[in-house]
């Protein structure tokens, strides 16, 4: 109020009004915030300790699936309280739920957002499926190559084998890192003239499984009749090499496997022919038995090559190795 005393010292007083000063000091940021989820229930409980403000009005809680932003309101209300529990979907894809609280007073100031919590979901999703790459047959062993899951949640992969015609798969090896490719040497028990199948299994920290493809092998069996003919390496001209071999015809002739070794190394699948590529290189046909020429690649000058090969039929029976044939590129 405001009070006047005129020249003969009467005193006047104006009318009272009431004056606050603005407050714009938010509270201070919310400390101990801690989450706890009830898998069994389904309930994520949420504590933080009190604020002690006089002003303090309560607090807002956000949630967010990425820690640095996005963050939503989780309730339609201020709570005077310091804990908080909700039912909510645990069963998600195994990320992590994020969350913080911010406190407000009388005013509407908002304090800075806490610390964040986190809960981690339940993983349902089963990692992405691992891949059989490659098996590769030898007299006394079978090499299968397998394309981990990508997925770095998947912490186990089990190579299974069975004999084709059996009904259960048998475990032969587990692998226990991750990502990329591994190959598994099998030489457990493996009999001759038996088609194997092959196939894993990714497992993830919760223990969900995805399941790889299957491929076959079978060691070799160097008494099997059927030989392959005439199997040599023609020289065109010296930038151009084919081999050429005398077989079956294509339409029984389930693949082709070329070996080779470079400068007397370790032996390798060059090449493996399949479906319409072996109707591809069949180029003439003499007393029931088919003439197959293959271009051959990656041939370099003054370097010693040797090749063999193999034949799969469409019924199953496998072909000898053929002798090696030595080329010598110019």
């Amino acid at each position: 109020k405001v009070d006047m005393i005129d020249l003969n010292g009467k005193r006047y007083e104006s009318i009272k009004r009431l004056v606050q000063l603005e407050d714009v000091t938010p509270p201070a940021q919310p400390q101990g915030l801690i989450c706890v989820k009830d898998t069994a229930l389904g309930i994520i409980t949420l504590d933080w300790e009190a604020g002690t403000e006089e002003d303090l009005e309560g607090y807002r809680i956000f949630s967010s699936y990425n820690e640095d932003d996005g963050y939503t309101d989780l309730t339609t209300y201020i709570l005077q309280e310091t804990s908080y529990s909700f039912e909510t979907n645990l069963k998600r894809n195994g990320e992590n739920l994020y969350f913080k609280i911010m406190a407000l007073d009388h005013k509407t100031n908002n304090s800075l957002k806490s610390e964040s919590c986190a809960v981690k979901l339940l993983d349902i999703k089963p990692p992405s499926p691992p891949r059989v790459r490659e098996v590769k047959e030898d007299r006394n062993s079978i090499d299968v190559t397998i394309a981990r899951s990508p997925d770095g949640d998947a912490i186990k992969h089990v190579v299974y084998r069975k004999a084709i015609g059996e009904v259960e798969w048998t475990s032969v090896y587990v692998d226990t890192a991750r990502f990329r490719m591994f190959t598994y040497t099998d030489s457990l028990g493996l009999k001759p003239n038996v088609d194997y199948l092959y196939k894993t299994t990714a497992e993830d920290e919760n223990g969900q499984v995805s399941y790889s493809n299957e491929m076959t092998g079978r060691l070799w069996d160097e008494g099997l009749a059927l030989n392959i003919e005439e199997f040599r390496i023609f020289n065109e001209n010296s930038n151009s090499y084919e081999a050429q071999w005398k077989y079956f015809p294509s339409d029984v002739v389930s693949q082709y496997i070329i070996y080779r070794s470079v400068e007397g190394g370790q032996w390798k699948v060059h090449k493996i022919v399949k479906g319409e590529g072996i109707a591809d290189l069949e180029v003439g046909r003499n007393e029931g038995l088919s003439h197959y020429s293959l271009p051959l690649k990656f041939i370099k000058n003054s370097q010693v090559y040797q090749y063999k090969m193999r034949a799969k039929l469409i019924n199953g029976q496998r072909s000898p190795m053929t002798d090696v044939v030595l080329l010598e590129a110019n």
